[in-house]
């Protein structure tokens, strides 16, 4: 799990408190399951960027290049583009009712995730920030 997992989980409730209380607990569920990874793995060879979240689809992109189809869970398709700014990477996924993109760096012996979620059924987009050690 990374460090700092809480703010994530935080920032969702400040995103949903808006929200009816009949809203509230499936935008929660499905929040929190787009952000829950416990191990990941990132490559990147050339500007083919790829990353796999636990046991999900691989997700494999040029960067600069056309977005693809990814689907989260059920239901949860993506378009998924990716983007180059110096040493960092960002994937921006876009759904039907929401927009992600996340930005990843290397600091130190970390993989730094900086992401944001915006949409239109949130009442302030969810900022969060994640540090993961490195395994190798």
């Amino acid at each position: 799990m990374p460090e700092r997992s809480d703010a994530a989980f935080q920032a969702i409730e400040s995103a949903i408190a808006g929200l009816s209380s009949a809203k509230r607990p499936l935008a929660r569920m499905v929040l929190r399951k787009s952000i829950a990874t416990s191990r990941f793995r990132v490559s990147c060879a050339g500007s083919r960027f790829s990353i796999k979240y636990d046991a999900k689809t691989p997700i494999v992109v040029w960067i600069g290049g056309e977005s693809v189809k990814w689907k989260l869970v059920e239901g949860l398709v993506f378009d998924v583009s990716a983007k180059a700014s110096g040493e960092a990477v960002s994937l921006t996924f876009r759904g039907d009712d929401s927009e992600r993109t996340t930005v990843y760096r290397s600091v130190g012996q970390q993989l730094v995730e900086e992401t944001t979620i915006i949409s239109p059924l949130l009442s302030t987009p969810i900022v969060y920030k994640l540090a993961y050690n490195r395994e190798n």
